[in-house]
């Protein structure tokens, strides 16, 4: 900045002068001239009258010139590594602007240095994607430059096998949590990366977040108790049962494997109440003759216990059998089958036969939970109470509801209709959202909304399912079990005093059903974007040219996601400059991919004239659309700033 000569000729060297992000101004001259080979900057004025135009140079970090590891929590740059071994025939490696992710492409292993010593409690951690196994992808790490005389690595893919590799971990793409303590300690010198393929050099794999640190194993079972993960140990054995196998424990302890003929225990003071719950989820490969969990104050089996059987092919009286539903998530509210003071918690998996069970445990927790006295619904976003409901109509004939999770589940059964105070207006944009599971359907069941206690003058609800037609009902969501986001407003509008749910059976009240996370709230129906970090609702949109012949567009979650079918064609106003570090990010679900599905941006209503976008799939190829990214159902990061720049005023979907 200052005062400047006019025809005075200026150097700036701004290299080390700024960092990346500022802006740096020039203040030139208006004649244009260059001198000794520097550009000047021209100006279309007449004369000599002193401009005072700017030139803003944006500034960026240089990329990274190597890969970036996290070792023991803190990132260090390891350069751009070098060949390793005879090995590095063809190809390279290549790094993300932050240096976290390194490609590694053809035939190309390499080592970077890494002074570090490898401990039992020594975890590689990182995320592997494979594009192209080769013969082999290791990853490890070496005290030399020589893979023939022992290295510490593992063999993660590949088509070959090279025993000189550790083959535990050869499970392709996806995240590795390696316990490298419980292969190899020592000094090593190098972290190694190789991606072998001498056949074609045709290799393609990524590595990303490596991270290296310390991490001890557990001693034994941790148990989340009253809120509180507890370490309980690694137990001791339980009765005279304990004959074989035994618990191996996940490294944050949460996780046990009880394997062969093997039984513990673990000191647990608790008292049973009432409200007492014992939730944890349950794997079972195999049940042997009885897979147990439970309670007990001494060290015997065989005079009472509080426990339930939980799987198994015998079965064992002194157990519980009210829980016996095998691999699944359990919520057990002990505190109706049993209550009093307990020291210890008990796992059991008998098999006396063949020693051959094997289940795994996970996520244990005990806790205290008043029983729900009524039905919770999420309204306009805030959780609503609305009580145990009463009998709807003179329809509410057997059996009865049961509520669970706090409210936020409720099982209809036998032949129960039931009606909850719920004054709310319903509007074109009313959403009545919730998960659904149906073990008997009887003859109906269905939700809705009602102003008084009768149906017979009519009710704005839906059947989800059920033997018969309610005639009564809208019949456009009758899926069965699954998740529901109904648009209530596309059937009714109007103020609304109940919440209603049925579940009806005359012919042998035998229905079963469950409803879970209700919500009713209002969304827009549009289309939401997250531009620059920040959500924008795009709206519904409209016709793209005159392509938008059949169908629509429905959208859900939100607004995050649309589904586009039939025959149609939208656009979105999104005033936005495509810049050369432009990405459009989106996932990609293709049922039927018709003649062409594209993704793109324009500035008009008319693609004939040239359009920035990119044909996803489709039988059909479209010659205005770049083919690039032509790669149906999946995740997309297209860098659009490779393709096309310039400002645009509409996203297009087709």
């Amino acid at each position: 900045t200052g005062n400047f000569v006019i025809g005075q000729e200026y150097h700036f060297d701004v290299s080390a002068a700024v960092v990346a992000g500022q802006e740096v101004t020039f203040v030139i001259d208006s004649d244009g001239a260059q001198s000794g080979g520097d550009a000047a900057f021209a100006s279309s004025e007449n004369g000599n009258t002193a401009i005072r135009p700017t030139l803003v140079v944006n500034l960026e970090d240089a990329a990274p010139q190597g890969l970036s590891v996290e070792v023991t929590g803190t990132a260090q740059d390891l350069g751009a590594g070098s060949s390793y071994s005879n090995q590095d025939l063809a190809g390279g490696v290549a790094y993300s602007p932050d240096g976290t992710s390194a490609t590694l492409t053809g035939n190309a292993w390499k080592r970077y240095d890494l002074g570090y010593t490898l401990t039992a409690d020594t975890v590689l951690a990182f995320d592997l994607s494979v594009a192209d196994a080769g013969e082999f992808i290791a990853i490890g790490f070496d005290g030399d430059n020589n893979h023939a005389n022992g290295i510490s690595a593992f063999q993660l893919a590949g088509s070959h096998t090279w025993n000189g590799l550790n083959q535990s971990q050869r499970n392709g793409s996806g995240s590795y949590l390696i316990r490298v303590g419980d292969h190899f300690t020592g000094a090593v010198t190098h972290l190694v990366l190789a991606a072998d393929d001498d056949s074609d050099s045709s290799a393609d794999v990524t590595f990303t977040n490596l991270r290296v640190y310390e991490e001890a194993l557990p001693q034994g079972l941790s148990v989340e108790v009253g809120g509180t993960a507890q370490g309980l140990g690694a137990g001791t054995s339980y009765s005279d049962q304990d004959l074989a196998g035994g618990v191996a424990y996940s490294p944050d302890g949460t996780s046990a494997t009880v394997t062969g003929n093997a039984w513990k225990r673990y000191e647990l003071g608790y008292t049973l109440t009432a409200d007492t719950v014992l939730a944890f989820d349950l794997n079972v490969v195999d049940g042997g003759e009885l897979l147990t969990i439970g309670f007990d104050n001494d060290n015997s089996h065989t005079n009472g216990v509080s426990m339930f059987q939980l799987s198994g092919s015998d079965t064992w009286n002194g157990l519980n059998q009210s829980q016996r539903n095998g691999s699944g998530s359990y919520q057990i509210r002990v505190g109706d089958f049993f209550t009093g003071a307990v020291t210890h918690l008990v796992i059991g998996a008998d098999d006396d036969a063949n020693s051959s069970s094997n289940a795994t445990f996970t996520n244990l927790r005990v806790y205290e939970e008043a029983a729900s006295q009524g039905l919770s619904v999420e309204v306009a976003g805030t959780a609503q109470d609305l009580g145990a409901g009463t009998s709807y109509a003179d329809q509410d004939l057997a059996g009865g509801v049961a509520y669970a999770s706090g409210g936020t589940s409720a099982t209809l059964t036998g032949n129960a209709w039931k009606r909850y105070d719920l004054g709310y207006t319903l509007t074109a944009d009313t959403v009545l959202e919730f998960d659904l599971n149906v073990v008997d359907g009887g003859e109906i069941i269905a939700i809705g909304f009602d102003t008084d206690n009768e149906f017979r003058n009519g009710i704005s609800a839906f059947q989800l399912s059920g033997s018969d037609t309610w005639s009564s009902a809208n019949q456009s969501q009758r899926n069965g079990s699954g998740s529901y986001q109904i648009r209530v407003g596309d059937f009714f509008t109007g103020a609304m005093t109940h919440l209603v749910l049925a579940a009806d059976d005359d012919a042998d009240s035998s229905v079963n059903v469950t409803f879970t996370n209700l919500k009713v709230y209002e969304s827009s129906p549009g289309l939401s974007v997250e531009v620059g970090g920040t959500a924008q609702d795009l709206g519904a949109g409209t016709s793209y040219a005159d392509q938008d012949v059949a169908g629509g567009a429905t959208y859900t979650s939100g607004g995050t996601s649309a589904t586009l079918t039939g025959n149609a064609w939208k656009r979105y106003d999104l005033g936005y400059t495509l810049t050369a570090d432009t990405v459009l990010e989106f996932d990609l679900n293709v049922v039927d991919g018709g003649e062409i599905i594209a993704i793109g941006f324009d500035t008009d209503n008319e693609f004939r004239n040239g359009i920035s976008a990119f044909q996803l799939s489709g039988s059909d190829t479209w010659s205005s659309a770049n083919q690039s990214q032509r790669n149906g159902s999946g995740s997309y990061q297209i860098r659009v700033g490779d393709y096309f720049t310039g400002a645009v005023t509409h996203l297009v979907l087709a």
